[in-house]
């Protein structure tokens, strides 16, 4: 395992500039496997196991690539993605960078643990990669930044464009808030509560549902907004589309009919089941919209609002 600690401490000392020691911040960090070789599209799950020295803390973690450390093919590809060393000139570097992953900021902080981390390797160029797994360390309110690394081998393509791939969070990295229902619900209880899987997988979802005191539940439908869902998800073909204004001008409140509205009886609670089949479904972070038919128990006319789902294509 090659461990690499990336940030240090320069001073300077007489007529030369010294670079202090590195600071230890884990006991353990290591990933399993620590190679593959893959097909482009094939997706890579590596476990990042860690355990941090006493007083330090993970707040994230990510994958990249160095452009000294990948296929010339590959940063060609994906200018668009490239995280150039030097940001004001975009002088070509061997320090320019594409994330592999995105990078999230963990919620509640984490000692020690494990985290899955997943990468879709679609879009990716045929060669070596070396993949420092970095990690975003906090210890005496001060950042350090430490990696292992990961060596990946692309035997073949699949000509479909690269995107970073989402991560979910460790469980114990998350915060859990309590949020005031609206009036218009007591309680709506997703299972699962949150989706997260490659595209081509299939949920069934059951939604526990019991309306406010002036709402009968009447039926539902099951959406996705345009400004809630991956551009390229709104580029494909035959979906089910909505426009807000008439000339179907692009707009973030467009939206595409995943499950088509179902009309049920007008009562306080109800519970239903609905599928997703996220086949074809690009690579990215969704917020997937159930809209609800609510009767007001008064006048009898109803509204529609939502409530949403998270749900990350890996």
């Amino acid at each position: 395992m090659l461990k690499k600690v990336l940030s240090c401490v320069a001073v300077l000392l007489l007529a030369g500039i010294v670079c202090a020691a590195p600071v230890k911040v884990f006991e353990k960090f290591a990933v399993a496997p620590e190679s593959a070789a893959v097909k482009a599209g094939e997706i890579v799950k590596l476990k990042l196991s860690f355990a941090c020295v006493p007083g330090a803390k993970v707040g994230s973690f990510k994958a990249f690539v160095h452009r000294k450390e990948a296929p010339a093919e590959f940063f060609a590809r994906n200018s668009d993605l490239i995280r150039w060393s030097d940001r004001k000139t975009k002088k070509v570097s061997n320090y320019d960078a594409i994330w592999l992953t995105d990078d999230k900021n963990f919620p509640v902080q984490l000692a020690s643990g494990e985290y899955e981390i997943v990468i879709n390797t679609s879009g990716m160029a045929v060669g070596d990669y070396s993949i420092p797994i970095q990690a975003w360390v906090l210890k005496d309110k001060k950042s350090y930044y430490s990696a292992t690394r990961f060596y990946l081998t692309i035997t073949g393509e699949d000509g479909k464009k690269f995107v970073a791939t989402p991560q979910v969070l460790p469980a114990a990295a998350r915060q859990v808030k309590a949020v005031k229902n609206p009036s218009w619900y007591k309680s709506c209880v997703f299972t699962p509560a949150e989706l997260a899987g490659v595209s081509g997988t299939k949920y069934t979802v059951s939604c526990d549902f019991t309306a406010g005191d002036k709402y009968f539940f009447g039926g539902y439908c099951v959406k996705v907004l345009r400004k809630d869902a991956p551009k390229a998800f709104f580029e494909r073909e035959n979906l089910d589309m909505r426009y807000r204004f008439k000339d179907k001008k692009v707009d973030g409140y467009d939206y595409a009919v995943l499950v088509k509205f179902k009309h049920m009886p007008s009562v306080a609670s109800q519970k239903f089941d609905f599928e997703l089949d996220t086949t074809a479904f690009p690579v990215g972070n969704y917020k997937i919209a159930v809209e609800v038919r609510l009767v007001d128990r008064a006048t009898g006319k109803s509204s529609y609002p939502s409530v949403f789902l998270p749900m990350i294509v890996q």
